[in-house]
């Protein structure tokens, strides 16, 4: 239990951490303690579920309950910052854990409405597991990014050397070369995979022959000689590279190649690391898979010997990999099958419930060992002996890309199954509540694992058609969007305190020179570190087609899942065949280039809200847990861990994994329907789950008497800046609002309205897909909007009845695009006459209101500010009528989710 028992000396502090940690640890294993004078005792069901609290899994959870009620101090004996309110909050939380484990029920609302971190946050085991599935997304999207940020980089280099070096016309999209030699091998690999003719053998050779001449054309010399500069074969004179020509004749190799070159190197280096991971990850799925342990100690079950075994194969795949790198001669000549068939192996091992070991490792074990084989080695498949392969081998873009994207696929894979593996067992059994709680966590992983490929291929496209079209039309180039998404911002800064982020700020600088942390035996500065590990956890976004951006629209996955399909033939042979067309596939690369452009003012507002978010934290919580005597390693890992999750917390995850049922988070045809009818109902339900986690646990730790926690002060902060913005809307009679939005009160405050008996439109509740669809059946009187106030709120400004000619004029250009919209029924107008501040109004729905007069005709306003100027009546209701209908086109474009 100690971690300090050997210590020569201890403090008082760290004696005081020690004694009361170790109460905490009696409680979880079931004991009965006595704790401010009074005995407390909460049964064996943590025990029970999570293992006793020194075992691996116990420790976890124990160090994770201790955090949730600590704002994340760690449970280290040695740690000297926890206070006697901090035990109270412990011993409470640990109490409540107890109390849900015996009662593991979901209700109807968390199972289908609430966004999936709020109700994994339930219990320690589930908040554990969602949180591992948010850093294997933020690790996927990171090396996905990685990858195509080179490829461009790489496909714009050998743009470069086929024009300048080989006739390539500038205006031609793309490499000709490329594009041909990609189609040539998307047939090959479909025949050689296919039951074996003469007819396909004779085909596989002629379509070999045609990229034999690709290779040997003007357009395919680039390709094999960045080819040659991979694998060593150029040799290199004072920073210069030459290529020997069959003849005996030197060349000199160009330097856009080299340079192509030097970028696939850092690629497939940084790619080979990827795998190592997934490797690692692989060897403790199959541990657990077959021995339902990660312990060493359960090698010596009875089929241990046979992992033992297997795992020594990994091992030696994974040392091939490190090999590789390190000599700097990494070029993987694999083919496509290799991860399809460990894919598939796993699966069927999956469904025999891992009974056959034998037959199923002894199958992995070969795939695996043909791989280890094609690693710096291009002629090992020689021995297929009607089908030539080298050609097919030799093109260095086709490798980078079908290496990248399943080593990234096969990573994520293992990753999940892993820790699913281990967490599903921890969770609650036998009881209804228990099954509908296992039944959320699978279908959690699931979506977080395979994404939407179980549904069919007609609903997928049909949702990314329609969401992708709305993505542009209603945030597309949006500025007034692009500046709330900032100002969201100020909920953060509430949470951690304006003063210590504005000193954070100030300071960030600073820490570049001053080098004093020994981190793997180099000197680095915090800044070093940081940058470090914003660029492992992702957020640096340099990639538009990120999900966060696109709504989950460009899924990452390898080519086992996005291109290939293995269908079975009459005679039980596996046949492989693509499963897109092209047409498809290239309106899916087109769409996703649109999103990507315009989102240009989200990925600006976005890099900088989360990046200041995951530095603060991360800045704060380090210099927290070293000050409280933890190791700087110890406290980088965990400050990692802590910034992650404020970011996650305050700017949300989009990722369709944590997403609300109803609202797209789920594998179903339900999450169809919900990902196009309440599209963009991602972030105010994640608002509303963020206010009522800041309100629970304010509560939690008013009962605990943890007067100094920022938990207790965070909900009084985020009523002062919702206040403080109303006063400045009276103070400057502008409803600011309109830009630091409170989304949940807004909704609190229309419905109170409409209870009332007022007349109310609010905001609605239906995504820009369904509420185009319901406006143009109102405005062609095909449905009428009942006369209710539930209909009313639902709908919202979606209603075409009521409506002024030129707010329905400004709804149909809407449909096309917002901003667009906006500039030619408002902005143009603003900027012929030459008005600035009519352009921001309309831009920002920055208008007077009623409230906003009413708020000034009150004291102290009317006392500090100056009447306003009395106008004649006629020029006044002009003016009103006119802001009146600028102020409702205004709610008409947020209406539509912008």
């Amino acid at each position: 239990m100690s971690s300090i028992s050997n210590c020569t000396f201890v403090s008082k502090e760290e004696q005081f951490t020690k004694e009361n940690l170790d109460k905490m640890r009696l409680l979880f294993n079931g004991k009965t303690i006595t704790f401010k004078n009074e005995k407390i005792n909460i049964g064996n069901i943590l025990k029970k579920q999570y293992g006793d609290v020194d075992s691996d899994l116990g420790r976890r959870m124990f160090d994770l309950i201790v955090g949730r009620g600590t704002q994340g101090k760690p449970a280290i004996d040695s740690y000297t910052g926890f206070s006697e309110a901090d035990f109270r909050r412990i011993k409470n939380e640990l109490v409540r854990e107890s109390k849900k484990l015996n009662n593991p029920k979901l209700n109807y609302l968390e199972k289908l409405l609430f966004v999936r971190r709020g109700v994994m946050q339930k219990f320690a085991i589930t908040n554990y597991l969602n949180n591992k599935i948010n850093e294997s997304a933020n690790y996927e999207r990171t090396q996905f990014s990685n990858y195509l940020k080179s490829h461009n980089d790489i496909m714009a280099l050998l743009k470069t050397d086929a024009i300048k070096n080989r006739g390539e016309s500038k205006f031609r999209l793309g490499i000709k070369s490329v594009r041909d030699l990609e189609k040539l091998e998307n047939q090959l690999t479909i025949i050689i995979n296919n039951p074996k003719t003469p007819e396909q053998a004779n085909k596989a050779m002629d379509i070999t022959k045609q990229m034999s001449e690709i290779f040997k054309s003007d357009g395919g010399v680039p390709l094999q000689e960045l080819r040659m500069f991979l694998e060593g074969e150029l040799t290199e004179s004072k920073g210069r590279y030459f290529k020997i020509e069959n003849d005996g004749s030197t060349v000199e190799v160009s330097r856009e190649i080299i340079e192509a070159g030097k970028l696939s190197r850092n690629l497939l280096n940084d790619m080979g690391l990827v795998m190592i991971n997934g490797l690692k990850q692989h060897k403790q799925v199959i541990r657990q898979s077959y021995l339902n342990s990660k312990e060493d100690s359960s090698l010596l079950l009875p089929n241990g010997d046979k992992v033992r075994k297997y795992e020594e194969t990994i091992e030696s795949q994974i040392k091939e990999v490190q090999k590789g790198i390190k000599d700097g001669n990494y070029f993987p000549h694999y083919l496509i099958e290799s991860f399809i068939k460990i894919e598939k192996i796993m699966d069927k091992a999956e469904k025999d419930k891992y009974s056959n070991v034998d037959q199923d490792l002894t199958d992995l074990s070969q795939v695996f060992l043909q791989m280890s084989k094609e690693i710096n080695t291009p002629r090992t498949l020689r021995g297929r002996k009607s089908i030539p392969y080298d050609n097919y081998l030799k093109n260095p873009v086709g490798v980078l890309r079908k290496y990248s994207l399943d080593a990234i696929a096969f990573n994520k894979s293992n990753y999940l199954k892993n820790i699913m593996m281990e967490g599903m067992r921890a969770l609650p059994k036998d009881s209804e509540g228990a099954e509908a709680l296992q039944k959320y966590v699978m279908d959690t992983y699931t979506i977080a694992d395979k994404g939407y490929q179980d549904r069919p291929a007609w609903v997928n496209k049909t949702v990314r058609t329609l969401t992708g079209v709305q993505f542009l039309s209603k945030l597309g180039f949006g500025i007034g969007t692009a500046v709330r998404n900032t100002m969201s911002g100020m909920y953060y800064l509430q949470g951690v305190g304006n003063r210590a982020f504005v000193k954070y700020l100030r300071e960030w600088d600073t820490t570049s020179t001053n080098k004093i942390f020994d981190v793997d035996g180099k000197q680095k500065s915090l800044q070093d570190i940081i940058v470090e590990v914003e660029r492992e956890q992702g957020f640096k976004f340099e990639d538009m087609s990120s999900p966060l951006f696109t709504e989950g629209l460009v899924p990452t996955e390898g080519v086992k899942s996005k291109d290939i399909d293995i269908k079975i033939d009459a005679d039980g042979n596996p046949k492989l065949q693509y499963k897109e067309g092209k047409h498809w596939r290239a309106f899916d690369a087109t769409m996703t280039a649109a999103a990507g452009k315009g989102a240009i003012f989200q990925k600006v507002t976005e890099n900088f809200l989360r990046k200041h978010m995951f530095r603060y934290s991360f800045v704060s919580k380090f210099n927290e847990l070293t000050k409280g005597g933890l190791t700087k390693q110890q406290s980088i890992q965990r400050s990692k861990k802590h910034a992650l999750d404020m970011v996650n917390k305050y700017a949300f995850e989009y990722s369709p994994s944590q997403k609300a049922p109803l609202v797209g988070g789920t594998k179903s045809g339900l999450g169809a329907v919900g990902q196009v009818a309440f599209q963009f109902l991602h972030y105010p339900m994640s608002f509303l789950q963020l206010q009522s986690e800041v309100l629970r646990k304010s509560k939690d730790a008013v009962i605990a008497r943890q007067w100094d926690s920022p938990d207790l002060y965070v909900p009084l902060r985020f009523a002062g800046l919702y206040l403080f913005t109303e006063m400045m809307s009276g103070v400057l009679n502008l409803d600011l609002q309109r830009l630091m939005e409170n989304d949940t009160v807004e909704r609190i405050k229309t419905l109170k309205k409409g209870l009332e008996g007022e007349d109310v439109k609010g905001r609605g509740f239906l995504g820009p897909t369904t509420g185009e669809l319901f406006y143009y059946a109102t405005l062609f009187d095909w449905v009428k909007t009942p006369d209710n106030l539930a209909a009313q709120m639902i709908v919202g400004y979606n209603d075409a009845y009521g409506m002024t000619d030129e707010q329905k004029r400004a709804r149909l250009l809407s449909s096309l695009n917002v901003q667009a919209s906006k500039f030619l029924t408002k902005d143009y107008k603003a900027l012929r006459n030459g008005n600035g501040w009519d352009l921001m109004m309309h831009e920002f729905g920055l208008y007077p209101t009623a409230r906003t007069r009413e708020m000034r005709k009150k004291e102290p306003l009317k006392t500090i500010l100056p009447p306003v100027k009395k106008k004649s009546k006629k020029k006044k209701s002009t003016i009103q009528e006119k802001t009146k209908s600028d102020l409702e086109l205004s709610k008409l474009y947020r209406a539509m989710g912008v």
